[in-house]
C-alpha cells in the first residue's frame, strides 16, 4: 500500500475518524467510497504520491519546453540566419567587450569582432569560395576560431570543426570525408598538417592551405591568412546579405564518435545551432550580462555552440582560455570577472584535487553548467566553490535533450512519469539486451519501454514537422541511417537511438550509466575501439586483438585495455611496439630500442641550459647550439630562450615525452621541462621549431608550494603520459625528498608520485636528488644531495657532519609507488651521491651511482632476477690528493656527473676538482676497467696556484688546457654523449654558488661548452680512448651579446639522447 506507506500516524488517524463519521452519516455511500479510495490507494497509491511530488518539476519542464518551442517557431518565421541573428546583438552593444583571448590578452569588441569575422568572410569570398562550399577548420582555442566560421557564414560557406589533438589518419579522414576545399590552421599546427600530408594520409585530395600567422614550417605552401586579411579596411564591411542562408541553412559540421567508428561529421543547421544555445540560456539562466569562462576545446558542442554560442545570441562576453589549466581555472575567472563557466565531470574532478587557493573563495562565479558531473563528488564540488550547478545531457546529433533545472544531485536531467507530461515528452528508454547492447522488442516487433526504476538505451522521437525533432544526421547516410530505429512504440514510427543507457529512478529523474557500441569515454574524448585495433593489428607480432574500456575509481570515463593474441610467427624476443608507417617517420617520439636509437641520426643542435654568472644582472637563459660540422655556424650559439625572472638557476631539464612513449602516434617529444632550483619555477618551453624555441607555461613556486615541495632538479617523462620531477625540499626549504607529477599536454601540476597511504612516513627518503626509472624491473632509484637552504648558502665541509647531506639511495617498486628499500653507502666514498645511471637495455638490472664528495662509484644490482632486494658494491674509488694553497689540505675528485653509452659498453664521469673526464669498460660491471682519460680545466693544473703534495695517480700535475686559445675555467661537468657514442660534449659549471665556492673566476668570465672524440670501436685497440676537439668551443662569457657572463649546465639533443631516454621493454 505505497501510498499509506508515506503518511504519518497522526494524519492516519485523524482519516480514520473521519471515515468512521462518514459511515455513520451514511452507510451506503460512504462504504462504497472508502472501498474505492482503499483500492485506489493500494494499486496506485505511491504513483499518486509520486506524481504529486514531482508535478510541479515536471509542469516547469513542461513550460521550458514550450518557451523554446514557440522562441523557435518566431525564428523559423523570420527565417533570419545566425549570423543576421548576430548582426542584432552587436548594434545593441557595438562597443561593449565581447571575447577576451587568456593566451594572447587580446581583446575584442562586439563591433570588433564583427569587423573581423568580416574579414574572414570578405577575404574568402574574393578568393572564390562560394554558399555551399566546405572549409575545414584545425585550430586551437583562439578568437580567429569564432571569427572564421561565423565569418564564413555569411557568405554561406560550412565550417568543419576539426579536433586540433588529430594527427595522421583520424586528422585526413575527418578533412576528407567533409570534402573540404581549404584549410585553416595555426603557425603551430601547421607541421601536424605537414607530417600527414607527407605521410600520402590526404591521398590525392587537392585544397588550399591558411595558416592564421606565420607557419612554423615551410614544407607546404600555406598563406599567411593574418596578412592577407589585415589589408584594406573594405575587408571589414560588411558583406553583402545572401537571402539563400537562411534559419534552415547549414552551419557547420562537428564530429562525434557517434559511439561507434571513426569520428563522423554531424550536420548542425542555423536553427538547430540556436535551439541549442537558447536551450541552454533558457534552463540556467543566462544573461546578457554575464560573462563566460570557456577553457574546453571550441570544436566541441559544450563550448563552440553551448559556451560560446552565449556570445553571439545573448550578448553575454565571453573568456577563451587555449586549454584547461585547474590551477589557472578560477585565477582566471576572478581576474576576468567570470559569473560562468562549462564543466565536464573531469575538469570538477580536477578542481577538486586542487590544494584550496583564495581566489576560489574570492570569485564572482554564480553558475557552472554542463555534463558529467558525478553524484560522488557533486556536493563536495558544490559546497567548495559555491556555485550553482545547470547539468544537461545531449548529443550533438541527437533531437533531443535533457536538463536537471532542480539540481538534483547525480541527476543528468528527468522524464516525467505524471500522465500529465509523459505523453508530450520526445524522449523515453527502452529495455536493451545487457550483454550485445541490442534494443529488445515484443513478440509485436516495438520496444519495450522502461518504466521508473529501471534502466534502458535512450531514445529521442523523430518527427518532420517539428523542428527540434527533426534528426540531420551525418554527412555519410549510411552512418546517419545506423543511428535511426524504426517500429519503437507504434508502427512506422522513428526514433534517434543515442547509444548511452541510463538510469530512470522512481522520481523519474535519469542517470547516466554507460555508453554501447565501440567507443568509450577517457579524459573528455571519445575513444574508437576500432581505431586503436586498426592501429594494433598490422603488427606482425600480434594475430588478434580487442580494445576496451575499463572504469578506474575516482575519474570519468573508461580506461583503454588492450587484449592482445600474440601471434604464432613471432619469436619470444618480439617486442609489441608499433611498425606502422607513422612511427616508423618519427610521429612517436624516440627509439624503438637502445640499438635503433644508436643508428639515429647525428645531433646538430645542442640545447644547453644558461644559469647567469650574475644574476642581479640578468635572466637565466636556454642557448640552442650549433654542432653541425657542415654548417658556417658550427660551435656558435644559433638563438636562445630569455626568461623572464632573474635568480632562477636553470639547471637539469627533461622532455614531455621520450621512448618510453615509443609508438604513442598522437605524443610527440616537443616541450623541454625546465625546473629551477632557486626560485622553485619549472619553465615548460615548446621545441618543436628547434631554431626558435618559445615559452609556452610557468609554473610557478607557489603552485608547488600547494604541494609542500620546492628546489624540483631531475624530469624525466613516463610512458603513462605523465612528467615526474624531483624535488629536494619542503616549501620552507628544509630538506624533503619528494616527485612531483605533471599532465604532460596541459602541463598543469597532478599530485605527488609517491603512496605515502603504503609508504609509512619513517620511511619515505631524508633526502633527494636524482632518480632513473626502469619499468621491466619494477624499480626505481633516487639519490640523496643536501638540504635546499643549505646548498643555496653554498659548501661548507662542516655541514656534512651536521647531517645536511646525504649517503644513501633508495629504491622503490615502481608499479606500486612505494619505498621499499634504503641502501646506505657507509665507506668515506659514499658520501653525496648525485646521478644514478641504469644500463639503457630494459632487460639489464645493473645500476651506477657516483658520488660528489667521495668520488665514487657504486655498482647497484639484483642477485637474481625474481629478487626484489638490491645489492651495492664499490666499484671505483678516486683517490683524493694532498694540496697546498687550497680550501682543504686534502682534494677530492668530486664527481659530479656520470653517463652510459648508448650500446651499454662504456661510462664516463667527470671529475669537476681535479679536472679530468674518465672512461670505463662496463661490459662485465663486476669489473670494469678504467680506458680514457682527458683532462680540461680543473683545480691542479699547472698554471691553478695550487700544488700537489701528493699523488696517488699522476706523476706531475697536467697542462692547462686551451681551446682556440682560450683557457678553460672550471672544471668538467655536465656530460652529454652523442647516440653513436663518438662524441662526448662537456659543460663546466656545477651550481653557481659552488661555482663561486670552488671557481671565482668562472663567475667573471663565464662557463665554456668543449668536445672530446671518443673511440669506441672495441676491435681497435687504444691506449686512450678521449681526446679533446681543438676545433670546438662554444664560450658563454658574452651569451647575450649584453656583456653579462652566462654558465653552461645540462645539455640535451632535440630527439633524445643517452640520460633522458628510458625504454619500457
Amino acid at each position: 500500500m505505497g501510498f499509506l506507506r508515506v503518511v504519518s500516524y497522526d494524519q492516519l488517524a485523524s482519516v480514520s475518524l473521519l471515515s468512521a463519521a462518514i459511515i455513520y452519516n451514511f452507510p451506503v455511500v460512504g462504504t462504497l467510497g472508502l472501498i474505492l479510495a482503499a483500492y485506489i490507494a493500494y494499486y496506485h497509491g505511491d504513483f499518486i504520491y509520486r506524481s504529486y511530488l514531482t508535478l510541479n518539476r515536471d509542469l516547469s519542464g513542461l513550460a521550458l519546453l514550450l518557451r523554446v518551442k514557440f522562441d523557435l517557431s518566431r525564428r523559423l518565421s523570420e527565417n533570419r540566419g545566425i549570423h543576421e541573428l548576430f548582426l542584432d546583438v552587436v548594434k545593441k552593444n557595438p562597443e561593449k567587450k565581447a571575447v577576451i583571448d587568456v593566451h594572447t590578452g587580446r581583446s575584442l569588441s562586439f563591433r570588433e569582432f564583427n569587423e573581423l569575422s568580416n574579414r574572414f568572410a570578405n577575404y574568402f569570398k574574393q578568393e572564390g569560395f562560394k554558399r555551399g562550399d566546405v572549409i575545414a577548420l584545425f585550430m586551437e582555442n583562439s578568437i580567429e576560431f569564432v571569427a572564421a566560421w561565423i565569418g564564413l557564414a555569411k557568405i554561406g560557406v560550412v565550417t568543419a570543426w576539426i579536433n586540433s589533438n588529430l594527427k595522421m589518419e583520424p586528422l585526413a579522414h575527418c578533412v576528407l570525408t567533409s570534402e573540404a576545399k581549404a584549410i585553416i590552421t595555426s603557425s603551430t599546427l601547421a607541421t601536424v598538417l605537414t607530417s600527414t600530408h607527407k605521410a600520402g594520409h590526404f591521398k590525392n585530395a587537392s585544397f588550399k592551405i591558411f595558416s592564421y600567422g606565420k607557419p612554423q614550417t615551410e614544407e607546404l605552401p600555406f598563406i599567411d591568412l593574418s596578412e592577407a586579411i589585415s589589408g584594406s579596411d573594405e575587408l571589414k564591411r560588411e558583406p553583402q546579405r545572401d537571402p539563400e542562408i537562411d534559419f534552415k541553412s547549414i552551419l557547420c559540421f562537428i564530429y562525434t564518435s557517434g559511439t561507434t567508428g571513426l569520428p563522423k561529421a554531424a550536420v548542425m543547421k542555423h536553427f538547430r545551432y540556436y535551439s541549442m544555445v537558447m536551450g541552454s540560456a533558457k534552463s540556467f539562466g543566462i544573461y546578457s550580462t554575464d560573462r563566460i569562462y570557456i577553457p574546453m576545446p571550441l570544436y566541441h558542442t559544450s563550448a563552440g555552440i553551448i559556451g560560446v554560442g552565449q556570445m553571439l545570441l545573448t550578448g553575454c562576453s565571453c573568456t577563451i582560455r587555449q586549454k584547461f589549466s585547474a590551477s589557472n581555472f578560477w585565477k582566471d575567472c576572478v581576474k576576468y570577472d567570470c559569473t560562468a563557466s562549462q564543466y565536464i565531470g573531469e575538469i570538477c574532478r580536477y578542481l577538486l584535487a586542487q590544494p584550496k587557493c583564495e581566489e576560489e573563495t574570492t570569485h564572482k562565479m554564480r553558475l557552472m553548467y554542463g555534463n558529467g558531473l558525478r553524484e560522488e563528488i557533486w556536493q563536495n564540488f558544490v559546497d567548495r566553490f559555491r556555485v550553482r550547478v545547470g547539468e544537461l545531457y545531449g548529443s550533438t546529433e541527437g533531437t533531443s535533450n535533457l536538463v536537471n533545472i532542480d539540481g538534483k544531485v547525480g541527476a543528468c536531467g528527468f522524464l516525467p512519469i505524471s500522465p500529465l507530461t509523459s505523453k508530450m515528452h520526445p524522449v523515453r528508454l527502452v529495455k536493451i539486451d545487457e550483454a550485445t547492447g541490442e534494443v529488445i522488442r515484443r513478440k509485436d516487433g516495438l520496444c519495450i519501454p522502461c518504466r521508473p526504476g529501471e534502466t534502458g538505451a535512450m531514445v529521442s522521437t523523430i518527427r518532420k514537422n517539428n523542428p527540434l525533432l527533426i534528426f540531420e544526421g551525418y554527412l555519410n547516410e549510411k552512418e546517419t541511417n545506423k543511428k535511426v530505429i524504426s517500429n519503437v512504440f507504434r508502427q512506422g514510427d522513428r526514433a534517434f537511438l543515442t547509444g548511452d543507457i541510463l538510469h530512470w529512478d522512481r522520481l523519474g529523474y535519469v542517470y547516466f550509466k554507460d555508453r554501447t557500441g565501440d567507443t568509450f569515454r577517457w579524459k573528455g574524448e571519445n575513444v574508437s575501439t576500432t581505431e586503436v585495433e586498426a592501429v594494433l593489428m598490422p603488427l606482425r607480432t600480434v594475430a588478434d586483438v580487442t580494445i576496451y574500456g575499463i572504469q578506474v575509481p575516482n575519474t570519468e570515463g573508461r580506461a583503454g585495455m588492450a587484449a592482445i593474441v600474440k601471434s604464432p610467427h613471432a619469436s619470444e624476443d618480439d617486442e609489441m611496439s608499433c611498425k606502422n608507417g607513422t612511427c616508423d617517420k618519427g610521429q612517436g617520439p624516440g627509439y624503438r630500442s637502445p640499438a635503433e636509437a644508436i643508428r639515429g641520426p647525428r645531433e646538430k643542435v645542442l640545447f644547453v641550459a644558461a644559469p647567469c654568472a650574475k644574476p642581479e644582472e640578468g635572466p637565466d637563459a636556454l642557448a640552442i647550439i650549433d654542432v653541425d660540422p657542415e654548417s658556417v655556424t658550427y660551435g656558435t650559439a644559433l638563438n636562445t630562450v630569455v626568461f623572464p625572472n632573474k635568480g632562477d638557476e636553470v639547471h637539469h631539464m627533461g622532455w614531455n615525452a621520450c621512448s618510453s612513449c615509443f609508438g604513442c602516434t598522437n605524443i610527440k617529444r616537443s616541450h623541454l621541462v625546465l625546473p629551477c632550483l632557486n626560485s622553485s619555477r619549472i619553465y615548460i618551453v615548446n621545441v618543436l621549431d628547434v631554431k626558435t624555441p618559445t615559452i609556452e607555461r610557468i609554473i610557478e613556486k607557489e603552485e608547488l608550494e600547494k604541494f609542500d615541495v620546492s628546489f624540483p632538479h631531475t624530469a624525466h617523462c613516463l610512458a603513462s603520459g605523465e612528467i615526474m620531477v624531483s624535488t629536494l625540499g619542503d616549501s620552507e626549504g628544509r630538506n624533503k625528498c619528494d616527485f612531483l607529477l605533471i599532465d604532460s599536454k596541459t602541463f598543469e601540476l597532478i599530485g605527488t608520485w609517491i603512496d605515502k597511504e603504503q609508504t609509512p612516513k619513517k620511511e619515505i627518503p631524508q633526502f633527494g636528488y636524482d632518480f632513473w626509472y626502469q619499468p621491466y624491473q619494477n624499480v626505481m632509484i633516487s639519490t640523496e644531495w643536501g638540504t635546499p637552504n643549505k646548498i643555496k648558502e653554498g659548501f661548507d665541509p662542516a655541514d656534512v657532519k651536521k647531517g645536511f647531506y646525504g649517503n644513501k639511495v633508495h629504491i622503490y617498486d615502481w608499479l606500486k609507488r612505494e619505498h621499499r628499500q634504503t641502501l646506505t653507502f657507509e665507506e668515506d666514498q659514499g658520501w653525496i651521491p648525485l646521478e644514478v645511471r641504469f644500463k639503457h637495455d630494459p632487460k639489464d638490472n645493473n645500476a651506477f651511482i657516483g658520488t660528489a664528495l667521495g668520488s665514487g662509484i657504486y655498482h647497484v644490482y639484483k642477485e637474481g632476477e625474481n629478487s626484489l632486494e638490491m645489492k651495492h658494491r664499490l666499484a671505483v674509488s678516486i683517490p683524493p690528493k694532498e694540496v697546498s694553497n687550497w680550501a682543504l689540505p686534502v682534494m677530492p675528485a668530486l664527481i659530479t656527473d656520470i653517463i652510459i653509452s648508448m650500446d651499454d659498453n662504456f661510462l664516463f664521469l667527470s671529475c669537476w676538482i681535479h679536472g679530468d673526464i674518465r672512461m670505463y669498460d662496463i661490459r662485465d660491471p663486476f669489473d670494469i676497467k678504467l680506458v680514457g682519460q682527458c683532462f680540461i680545466g680543473g683545480s691542479i693544473h699547472k698554471e691553478s696556484g695550487i700544488e700537489v703534495t701528493k699523488d696517488e695517480e699522476l706523476e706531475e700535475q697536467p697542462e692547462a688546457v686551451y681551446v682556440k686559445g682560450k683557457r678553460i675555467e672550471g672544471g668538467p661537468q655536465m656530460l652529454q654523449l652523442s647516440l653513436d657514442g663518438k662524441r662526448l660534449y662537456v659543460t663546466t659549471s656545477l651550481y653557481r654558488a659552488w661555482d663561486e665556492n670552488f671557481y671565482p673566476k668562472l663567475i667573471e668570465r663565464g662557463g665554456m661548452l668543449v668536445q672530446i672524440d671518443v673511440e669506441n670501436d672495441l676491435t681497435q685497440d687504444s691506449p686512450n680512448r678521449l681526446k679533446l676537439n681543438p676545433k670546438f668551443l662554444v664560450d658563454f662569457n658574452n651569451l647575450l651579446g649584453n656583456g653579462v657572463p652566462y654558465l653552461a649546465h645540462e645539455i640535451r639533443y632535440p630527439g633524445g639522447d643517452c640520460t633522458s631516454d628510458i625504454w619500457v621493454s
